[in-house]
């Protein structure tokens, strides 16, 4: 069950990927910009996974256990 849940995420994975390309390659195009199109791509990812790790609790506990341990030394 395991790998075929790895297979279909790496599936869906690869999938993302081509539609991104084509996506990014159609804005390029409609806005006469490469560069432009790669930064809209690229802040917008930014903004979805910004969103959500800050909705994750798990990335909350990892924040809290990263501060306290550069506060006791433990990583200089």
């Amino acid at each position: 069950m395991k790998r075929l849940l790895a297979m279909l995420g790496a599936f869906c994975g690869g999938s993302a990927m081509v539609m991104q390309s084509r996506v990014n390659g159609e804005l390029g195009s409609r806005i006469d910009s490469g560069i432009v199109a790669a930064l809209i791509s690229f802040v917008g990812g930014l903004i979805i996974l910004v969103i959500a790790a800050a909705l994750s609790r798990r990335t909350h506990r990892g924040i809290r256990s990263a501060i306290a341990a550069f506060r006791s030394g433990d990583i200089p």
